[in-house]
């Protein structure tokens, strides 16, 4: 009887052809492969649903393409990995499981940690080196690990994934940069918990004994407030000790300003107030000047209280004190205006009061929740001004006005209802609602009109000419010659062609000179910034606000909303470049105004530091 003879199979010329394809594919993706990434690649190449029924044979798969699974249990690895696949040719078990024996030693760090700092660690041993890119597939494939936000190369453990409460307290205070107080640890570490959906809270007490028990922090005196012990440039001493190093390291008697600069350097919870009050009630210290301050021990003569004054020289006392106190603030409760004034200059605090009460120089805004006043400056020219100045007060009716143009000329043809209004006003300008509407109504430059049962205003504005014309006055101010010359080159361009390039080129000197200014704030420590209150152009603007060296906030927004349509926006047409023009003059004077005001600010605390160390 004959053989058998086995049939012949040939594949279809097609089914070849698209096995190579998706092998070739895959093996550009990479060697190491996650097996979220590889389904990911069959849905996006084949319109597979998610379901786990559609990948019955991705194992089947894999193997036809020369893949082998990476064990989800490695030796040495205590921690939890992804499912991945790594190309049979490659695949060296000794070398993965000795890269995850490393990386089991990064899971109990809270430190982040560098990408470089991995590979040197693993090729310390030269006979073997390990690829970078097969370290950096394998680190991919860690759940316990992840990439820190943008920057380039650096990693970390998941905040949920560290193993205890002191490893948690050290990452937040490694991300917040500062000494934080114990309980805003433990309010930080407990909402990260929430967020994370654990129903698991640390108590104060728990925290305190580790903070306590590990050398890692460091208390800094009595105030509750913890550091890092690495942090150098954080003193644990009290308050009044550093403030005796102070008067040490000087050698020479100093003003409040001086001594609350060099504490604020080591101890960055503490306040101008505790600082004032400590020079002024303590044994330890003794006024012997005119805001001059020296150790006791020092045996120098105490200034002599009794001593009368002219009513020239109490001007020249509140002058100064007052020039000192608003250097960078713009507004402050009166009560404490009265107690900082009358501890720089030992007057009567009823002579100080009826001063600044009888100034022009300053605006009283009472507090809706309180009956407290609030002081705004608004002429810090205080030699130049005398406090008996004789002039205008501005009006309630004046202030609403001018705030209803300011708010309606950031956005002119454009209507906005009269509520609407009403409460971006209020927010400025406390006003009751009839007051408003009767002085809005009598503003005949605003169109008004009712639409659909509602009531609208807004500004009409045409620009007449085919460029912006800027008031020659605004730029007098700037005593900086390069950055005159840039605004020059920006207003150049505030024309129909190049309007958008000129609004662009005034943005981006705006953002640099808040920027500048509050760096150097941080440096000389004139107001409390943040790492965080440097990253964006918002977060700025918000800082400034905050800490009062601007008392409104709403026209810098209208410039950060102007500034992110130039930069994101797309390139406008003719017809939006006239668009554009039409506002221009006023972005570009709110520009110019505040470009000004932070760079004088800025050169302002320079030359106070200057003529402190040349002093």
């Amino acid at each position: 009887m004959a053989p058998v003879r086995a049939k012949k199979f040939k594949l279809q010329e097609n089914l070849v052809h698209e096995y190579k394809q998706v092998k070739n594919s895959l093996l550009d993706l990479d060697y190491i492969l996650a097996e979220e990434d590889i389904r990911k690649f069959f849905q996006d190449r084949y319109g597979i649903s998610k379901e786990t029924e559609s990948f019955c044979s991705l194992n089947f798969l894999m193997e036809l393409f020369s893949y082998c699974p990476i064990s989800a249990n490695i030796n040495g690895y205590r921690g939890s990995t992804r499912l991945a696949w790594c190309l049979k040719e490659q695949f060296n078990k000794a070398d993965v499981e000795k890269v995850f024996s490393y990386f089991n030693t990064l899971l109990d760090k809270p430190e982040r940690f560098k990408f470089f700092d991995i590979v040197i660690s693993l090729n310390k041993a030269k006979d073997h080196r390990l690829d970078k890119d097969f370290i950096k597939m394998l680190l991919k494939l860690c759940v316990e690990i992840e990439k820190v936000g943008n920057e380039e190369d650096t990693y970390q453990v998941k905040f949920e994934c560290l193993p205890s409460v002191g490893e948690r307290a050290f990452r937040v205070l490694q991300e917040n940069g500062n000494p934080l107080h114990f309980s805003e640890i433990a309010k930080i570490i407990n909402h990260a918990e929430l967020n994370l959906g654990k129903g698991k809270r640390i108590t104060v007490t728990n925290l305190k004994n580790q903070l306590i028990a590990d050398s890692r922090f460091k208390p800094i005196g009595r105030s509750g407030i913890w550091s890092l012990s690495d942090w150098d440039n954080v003193a644990t001493k009290t308050i009044t000790q550093i403030m005796e190093d102070s008067f040490h390291e000087g050698g020479k008697a100093l003003s409040v300003k001086e001594v609350y600069q060099y504490v604020i350097a080591r101890r960055p919870d503490a306040s101008f107030k505790s600082v004032s009050v400590y020079l002024s009630n303590t044994d330890v210290f003794v006024r012997v000047d005119q805001n001059q301050y020296a150790l006791v021990v020092w045996g120098l003569k105490p200034l002599d209280k009794s001593i009368r004054r002219t009513a020239d020289e109490v001007s020249s006392l509140i002058n100064t004190a007052l020039k000192e106190i608003f250097i960078d603030k713009n507004s402050i409760p009166f009560a404490d205006l009265i107690r900082l004034v009358q501890e720089k200059t030992k007057l009567a605090e009823i002579t100080i009061r009826k001063r600044i009460r009888h100034s022009q120089n300053f605006d009283f805004k009472q507090e809706e929740t309180s009956k407290s006043y609030t002081v705004y400056c608004l002429n810090r020219d205080f030699e130049q001004a005398s406090l008996h100045l004789e002039v205008g007060k501005e009006l309630l009716r004046d202030k609403i006005k001018n705030e209803i143009i300011s708010i309606l000329q950031a956005h002119p043809n454009k209507p906005i209802t009269k509520g609407d209004l009403y409460f971006q006003v209020r927010k400025e300008v406390e006003c009751l609602r009839p007051t408003f509407y009767r002085y809005l109504s009598n503003m005949k430059d605003i169109k008004q009109y009712t639409e659909n049962g509602k009531s609208y205003c807004l500004f009409k504005y045409q620009e007449q000419q085919n460029s912006v014309n800027i008031d020659s006055a605004l730029l007098t101010n700037c005593s900086d010659l390069e950055l005159l010359n840039r605004l020059k080159r920006a207003i150049n361009k505030l024309n129909v062609d190049e309007v958008d390039l000129g609004l662009f080129e005034l943005g981006r000197i705006f953002e640099n000179e808040l920027k500048d200014y509050l760096v150097v704030a941080k440096q000389h420590s004139v107001i409390q910034i943040y790492r965080k209150d440097l990253e964006k152009l918002v977060s700025m603007i918000d800082c400034v606000v905050r800490e009062n060296v601007v008392s409104k906030g709403y026209y810098l927004h209208i410039l950060r909303e102007e500034r992110n349509e130039r930069v994101h926006g797309k390139i406008p047409n003719l017809d939006e470049r006239k668009t554009i023009l039409n506002k221009a003059h006023y972005v570009a004077d709110l520009y110019i105004q505040n470009i000004i005001f932070f760079n004088a600010q800025k050169n302002r605390i320079l030359a106070t530091e200057t003529n402190a160390s040349t002093a």
